[in-house]
């Protein structure tokens, strides 16, 4: 209205704000949409989200892996509201309008956690007490050593770009 006034329109409701930035719900879930593959789409953060808030995302894409829908997002979305999780599901829970109530969005949450939960004995997430870096690291106290922190970077970076990548030096770090 001039320089010192504006009207803000649309629902303050599907706007996002992590680590000081802010982003529309409508436009994260209109970028999911667009990723070949992806049938149907939402981001959500949850209510209950400790700390700095996470957003989620449920999208339904047969056939499509999850890190081909993050890749796509990574080179469109700001990492701050890339989703984490990203959960895949055969259908979105829409009422007969169309519509996802925050309640069906609570409950496909509370299942990608209880799923997420019985499936965290993958190894890579786990310090087995035989690992060489934790011997005299520490001794009595259960900080995970840097260098085992840097194999999970390693592998992740792996998974994303390919098993031939190796990390040759890190020069320094903080953890």
């Amino acid at each position: 209205h001039g320089e010192t006034e504006f009207t803000l329109r649309g629902r303050t409701a599907d706007l996002v704000k992590i680590a000081g930035k802010r982003a529309s719900l409508a436009a994260l879930d209109a970028e999911l949409s667009r990723v070949p593959g992806v049938a149907d789409g939402v981001f959500w953060l949850p209510d209950d989200a400790r700390g700095e808030p996470h957003l989620m995302a449920f999208a339904v894409a047969p056939g499509v892996e999850p890190a081909a829908i993050l890749s796509h997002l990574r080179d469109r979305v700001d990492p701050v509201f890339l989703p984490r999780p990203l959960v895949l599901v055969d259908a979105l829970p829409r009422n007969r309008t169309g519509k996802l109530t925050r309640e069906s969005l609570r409950q496909l949450a509370r299942a990608a956690r209880r799923s997420s939960t019985a499936n965290d004995a993958q190894p890579w997430q786990r310090v087995a007490a035989s690992h060489p870096a934790l011997p005299g690291h520490f001794p009595g106290d259960p900080v995970v050593p840097g260098v085992w922190l840097l194999e999970l970077v390693e592998r992740a970076a792996q998974e994303r770009f390919g098993a031939g990548l190796r990390v040759c030096e890190v020069s320094e770090a903080r953890f």
